[in-house]
Parts: C-alpha cells; structure tokens; sequence
C-alpha cells in the first residue's frame, strides 16, 4: 500500500482485561507469571484504545 501512500499497521494487543476474559482470568494470571508476555501483566483497553488512535491519526 506505501505505493498509494497509505500507511498500514498491525496491532497485537496481547491479553487484556475484559468481560470476555473473566472466565480464563486464574488461567492467564498463572501464565502471565511464569513469563508468557514480556511484561506480565493484563492490558488496559483504554492503553488499546490510545495507541491506535495515534496510529490511525497518523
């Protein structure tokens, strides 16, 4: 798409806290501490929501 100038980007939220994940949260909690992601702990959608406004503004 960098032809037509349009920029595209790819998000890759990782494991945030929401209703959907309440059922899995003891699961993901045990993994998040024994070094699934880089930084264990759950996202913040609100941090989701930031980051792509910034990306889709740019």
């Amino acid at each position: 798409m960098a032809e037509y100038g349009i920029q595209v980007y790819e998000v890759r939220p990782g494991i945030f806290q929401t209703d959907m994940t309440d059922g899995v949260k003891e699961k993901y909690d045990q993994l998040l501490a024994t070094g699934l992601t880089l930084e264990p702990r759950w996202g913040d959608p609100a941090e989701l929501g930031r980051a792509v406004k910034l990306l889709a503004g740019s």
